[in-house]
This record gives structure tokens, C-alpha cells and sequence, in this order.
């Protein structure tokens, strides 16, 4: 896709899901997605768009809707920041900033945590 888009449109632009972080048994999964974010950023410029979410989560999902919910409350109720990383963010949180991207306006999901 970032390919035909190279090709054939000089003002489409392509918003890849990338993730924040992942726990250590998928860092392959992470060297994938980083390596397509350095050829869409190579091929495509500007137009290239990577978002950073976590964990999204929704209520319809359970198998991580709970563990969504233990990240958010282990961050913003216990306080432990080491765990910002994984960024839980519900799905409909994730939807308006998908949205807010492509209104080009500013979304803390372009900025990957540390």
C-alpha cells in the first residue's frame, strides 16, 4: 500500500497503527512495525502518520477489556508510571483521536512514550 501511494497520489496520506510497547515476547512483532514505519516515513514523507497507541480496550472485547482496565487503574490509581508505556486507551478514546489525526489536527498518539 505505501508503495501505490508513493505511486500514484502525491496528498493521500497513510496512517499506520503502530504500538507504544509491548511486552518482550513480541519484540519481533515491535522490529516489524518499526521497520514498516522507517519505509513508510522513507517512501512517503510527511504523508506517513505513526500512532502509538497501547492496549486498546472495549467492554465487547473482554479477554483485554479486563486487562485494559487493570492497566489503567494500576497507572492513574496506584500511580505506577512504569507501566505508561503500555498505554491503555479505550477504544472509543482511540477512535476520536484516529479522527482528530486525520482532521489534521494534534493527537498525544503521534508521540510514542518512553
Amino acid at each position: 500500500m505505501i508503495d501505490e501511494l508513493a505511486v500514484k497520489t502525491k496528498q493521500t496520506k497513510f496512517i499506520f497503527i503502530a504500538a507504544n510497547n509491548a511486552p518482550w515476547i513480541l519484540n519481533d512483532y515491535m522490529k516489524a512495525k518499526e521497520e514498516v514505519i522507517a519505509y513508510g516515513v522513507k517512501k512517503l514523507d510527511n504523508r506517513f502518520v505513526a500512532v502509538y497507541p497501547g492496549m486498546v480496550y472495549d467492554r465487547q472485547r473482554l479477554f483485554n477489556f479486563i486487562p485494559g482496565i487493570i492497566l489503567h487503574v494500576a497507572i492513574n490509581g496506584l500511580h505506577l508510571n512504569f507501566l505508561k508505556k503500555y498505554r491503555p486507551i479505550k477504544r472509543q478514546t482511540f477512535n476520536q483521536e484516529i479522527l482528530r489525526i486525520i482532521n489534521n489536527q494534534p493527537s498525544d498518539l503521534t508521540n510514542k512514550i518512553s
